[in-house]
């Protein structure tokens, strides 16, 4: 499947999980109280998982890109540089004379 035809169908059962969850809340307090918890806690599953999945799509595709397809190794982002902190030259709470 096409890179974008893929995050189109993440997206796409993203969407439905969202409206899904929405519809829910909508129509929970015509619910008896055990039921309308239990399906709730079934579409905010179902929503997690859709959006877990959109999520390593889009990032798995925004690290590869069409680079893969094209035969090509996406480069790899540089490692920034780790700055050491500095000690603190005073104690906490101590007063200093300026």
């Amino acid at each position: 499947m096409h890179w974008r035809g893929e995050l189109h169908r993440a997206e796409h059962w993203y969407i439905v999980a969202i409206a899904q969850t929405q519809r829910l809340l909508d129509e929970l307090d015509s619910l008896p109280l055990s039921e309308g918890d239990l399906e709730l806690i079934k579409a905010l599953r179902f929503q997690k998982e859709m959006m877990d999945e959109y999520a390593e799509v889009f990032t798995r595709l925004a690290i590869e890109g069409e680079s893969k397809q094209a035969g090509v190794r996406p480069k790899r982002p540089k490692q920034r540089e780790r700055i050491k902190p500095k000690p603190l030259s005073k104690a906490a709470g101590s007063i200093s004379s300026v």
